[in-house]
C-alpha cells in the first residue's frame, strides 16, 4: 500500500513538472519578437543648404572730384577751394603747375601756367551779363619775365549754353581763326572744326560718369589746357581722331569704380601705351 502511494506521488510530481515546462515553453513562444527596423531609402532630392544673401558694398552718395592722377613716376595733384568743386591748382611731379583764381561771384578770374618753376603765361577771364565767360585775354612771358599781350578768345554760346564757337583774335582785334564745336544728344563735344589752317578733330565717349563732370567750368578750362581728362565733362572720351595729325590720335580704355567713375585709364597714342590711376575725393551731397 505504501509503495502504491509512493508511485502516485512520483507520478503527480512528474505531471506538475511537465506542466510547468509546458507553460514556460508557451510563455516563451507567446513573447513578442523584438522589432527590427529596416531603413527606408530616401528617394527625395537633398535639400540644399540655404545660402546667405550677398550684401553689396554700400555706395556712398555725393559729388566726386578727381584729386590725383598717377602714371608711372609722374603724379598730378588737383587742388580745390575748401569743400567745393572750384579747381584752384594743378601740380605735377615734373614741376609743371597751373594756378586758377576766381572772382567774388565764384567765376574764373585768371589762369597762370608755370613750367620748371618759370611762368609761361597768364589768361584773364571776363563774364557777360548772363554771368558766363565770354572772353579770355592772354599774355605770355618773355625771357625777362615780362608779360606780352597775346590776343583774345571770344566764346559764343548756343541755346543750351554750350560753347558753340571760339573766335581767336590777335592783339589788334583781328580775327585769325575760328573753331566751331558740335555736341551729341548727351551734351558731349563730338567735333571741333577749325579754320586757318583747316582741321577737324572728332571724339567718341562711353556712358559712364565723366572724370571732370563735377569740376566747375571744365568746358572753359578744356579749351585752355592740353589735359585730356578735362574733356570728360559729361561722359568719358574713348577716342580722339585728328584728321591732319594722326600722331595725336588717342584711344582710351577704362576700368570703373563702384560709383561709376573711371579708376584706371589706359591711353594709347602712336603705339605708346600709358596707364593712369585716378583718385577721387567725395564731397557731401
Amino acid at each position: 500500500m505504501k509503495s502504491v502511494k509512493s508511485l502516485q506521488f512520483v507520478a503527480l510530481y512528474a505531471f506538475i513538472v511537465l506542466l510547468s515546462c509546458k507553460k514556460e515553453i508557451k510563455l516563451k513562444i507567446d513573447e513578442p519578437k523584438p522589432k527590427i527596423e529596416v531603413p527606408i531609402p530616401n528617394t527625395e532630392e537633398p535639400i540644399p543648404e540655404k545660402e546667405e544673401p550677398v550684401v553689396p558694398t554700400p555706395i556712398e552718395e555725393g559729388i566726386y572730384i578727381p584729386i590725383k592722377l598717377e602714371a608711372n613716376a609722374v603724379i598730378m595733384n588737383l587742388n580745390y577751394k575748401s569743400n567745393s568743386t572750384l579747381l584752384t591748382e594743378i601740380l605735377d611731379s615734373d614741376r609743371n603747375k597751373t594756378i586758377i583764381t576766381y572772382n567774388a561771384t565764384g567765376h574764373p578770374q585768371s589762369l597762370e601756367k608755370y613750367k620748371d618753376g618759370k611762368q609761361l603765361s597768364i589768361d584773364y577771364f571776363f563774364q557777360n551779363d548772363q554771368k558766363i565767360t565770354n572772353k579770355v585775354t592772354a599774355y605770355i612771358f618773355n625771357n625777362s619775365n615780362l608779360s606780352i599781350p597775346n590776343g583774345n578768345c571770344i566764346f559764343i554760346y548756343n541755346k543750351q549754353l554750350k560753347i558753340s564757337s571760339v573766335n581767336y583774335m590777335d592783339t589788334k582785334q583781328k580775327l585769325i581763326k575760328t573753331s566751331d564745336l558740335q555736341y551729341n544728344e548727351s551734351s558731349n563735344l563730338t567735333k571741333i572744326s577749325t579754320s586757318s589752317p583747316v582741321n577737324i578733330i572728332t571724339y567718341t565717349y562711353d556712358q559712364k560718369k565723366g572724370i571732370s563732370s563735377n569740376i566747375s567750368f571744365s568746358d572753359v578750362f578744356a579749351l585752355q589746357f592740353e589735359h585730356w581728362f578735362l574733356r570728360c565733362i559729361k561722359n568719358n572720351v574713348l577716342t580722339k581722331l585728328d584728321e591732319d595729325n594722326a600722331k595725336d590720335n588717342i584711344d582710351i580704355k577704362y576700368e570703373y569704380n563702384d560709383n561709376g567713375y573711371p579708376s584706371i585709364a589706359t591711353l594709347t597714342q602712336a603705339k605708346n601705351k600709358q596707364t593712369i590711376k585716378i583718385t577721387y575725393k567725395r564731397l557731401e551731397p
